[in-house]
């Protein structure tokens, strides 16, 4: 299996660190032998439908291949070697929220994008914070957190009753946290009186979810609106000037869900769902949620494109985590190596400016890094 890579001096010291590392970080999944195993040397997954049964079993596997990625499914399985999918007799799955950034952006940087896992790492945390601690009602101690070993999150919850959510279920919670298909008809309803007359009701400071975000929103805007600011969205000028004076009380009225002094302002609360789901909405990877027979990376594992760990963190320390900090598993030692053209870029605090075939000592995490990324080579 590990014939896949051409044998060279950069392959020898990165099998070297990989298996080192694994020799004393080594860490099971739970029920592993339920789980399927996914493999790769030369990218994600090179094969799958493997299974241990012990983790001594798993241990000596890894020591001896040394894979670069290792991956594990979310699914439970009788039979979990087995092929094709339908003989492995499906037991239930964890359910997985994968989030990674987007990658295309002027500022991107190829080796290391802070600007990239900032972003990504806001998402995370707003999809663990507004999504499924607040609105799902999952405690902390629900959640495995995990970074991906590259530049993205993985949110694993493992409870018995979730493996039994079903794909349509799963999808229900994908378009929920993505406010797929939302419309402002369903949180804002006109309560017809008859002779054309109607009453707005709205969500009020009880509400939940999306509700709730659009009611924030909404007083915010109305608690610092100005005259000018309510005409714009359509109300006439005496209207505007009265919603103005009168804005104390209309909003304690809206606490109750009493939105009727606020009639013909339709553009306003469109633009401010619009934003609230900009502000509040989280892009996830579907396919890895709705998919039962997706593998993911196995927590605590290298990522064999940047030597990072995959490492499990709690939320306290995502909002504190820098990969080139907390998720370094090579340290202690310098790497020299020739850089095989010139790349830019910030790493570990210290900022890099490396020339094309140029020598240099690098903190062993960043030579590898560069090794794995092929853009080094080993002096």
């Amino acid at each position: 299996m590990s014939q896949l890579l051409e044998h060279t001096k950069e392959l020898e010291v990165i099998r070297r660190n990989f298996r080192e590392y694994y020799s004393h970080n080594l860490k099971s999944p739970s029920s592993l032998h339920m789980r399927e195993f996914g493999f790769g040397f030369e990218k994600k997954i090179d094969f799958r439908h493997k299974a241990f049964s012990s983790d001594l079993e798993l241990k000596n596997f890894i020591e001896r291949e040394v894979p670069m990625f290792m991956s594990y499914s979310a699914a439970y399985y009788r039979y979990p070697a087995a092929q094709p999918m339908q003989k492995k007799e499906y037991l239930g799955a964890d359910l997985i929220f994968d989030l990674d950034p987007d990658v295309n952006h002027a500022n991107h940087n190829k080796i290391y994008c802070s600007y990239c896992l900032e972003t990504i790492k806001a998402d995370t945390l707003r999809l663990i914070e507004e999504f499924l601690l607040k609105d799902f009602g999952f405690s902390e101690s629900d959640l495995k957190i995990n970074f991906s070993g590259q530049k993205g999150y993985h949110i694993h919850l493992e409870d018995k009753k979730l493996r039994e959510l079903n794909q349509e279920a799963r999808k229900q919670m994908l378009n929920y946290i993505t406010a797929t298909d939302l419309d402002l008809e369903s949180i804002l309803v006109k309560q017809q009186l008859g002779y054309g007359r109607f009453v707005l009701k709205g969500p009020g400071k009880d509400s939940a979810g999306w509700a709730k975000k659009l009611y924030n929103n909404a007083t915010d805007f109305i608690r610092n609106a100005k005259v000018e600011d309510l005409r714009y969205f359509g109300l006439r000028k005496k209207d505007s000037e009265d919603v103005f004076e009168r804005k104390e009380f209309i909003m304690k009225k809206m606490e109750s869900g009493n939105w009727d002094l606020l009639k013909g302002l339709d553009k306003l609360w469109e633009n401010l769902l619009k934003n609230s789901i900009s502000l509040k909405s989280v892009n996830v990877d579907r396919n890895v949620t709705f998919d039962l027979a997706r593998l993911i990376r196995l927590p605590d594992s290298l990522h064999g494109d940047t030597g990072y760990i995959a490492k499990t963190l709690k939320l306290s320390e995502l909002r504190t985590f820098e990969p080139t900090k907390d998720a370094i598993a090579f340290k202690g030692k310098s790497m020299r190596i020739r850089n095989t053209e010139a790349v830019e870029f910030d790493f570990g605090g210290s900022h890099y400016n490396l020339k094309a075939h140029e020598e240099t000592d690098v903190p062993e995490s960043l030579g590898m890094l560069l090794l794995l990324k092929k853009h080094a080579k080993i002096v």
